[in-house]
């Protein structure tokens, strides 16, 4: 809004420049700043895929545990 504002209402040499320099550093911090979201987005969505394998792994191996340990005791039979 500032470069175009320089732009628009002052007829100097000087602020159309600022303006037209603020305009593109506009263009540089909106591309940045998307840049920076895309890859957070990636490394949150690696972070979770990492963190649901995790959950599944320690889930089988408790199933594993209980599978082994529910049958129950038999005992001799005494004869």
């Amino acid at each position: 809004m500032a470069g175009i504002s320089l732009i628009k209402f002052f007829d100097s040499f000087f602020l159309h420049l600022t303006g037209w320099l603020l305009i593109g550093a506009t263009f540089l911090v909106v591309s940045i700043g998307f840049k920076r979201v895309w890859e957070m987005k990636k490394f949150v969505s690696q972070l979770k895929d990492a963190d649901e394998k995790k959950l599944n792994e320690e889930a089988s191996q408790e199933k594993l545990v209980l599978n082994t340990h529910s049958a129950p005791a038999t005992l001799p039979s005494v004869k």
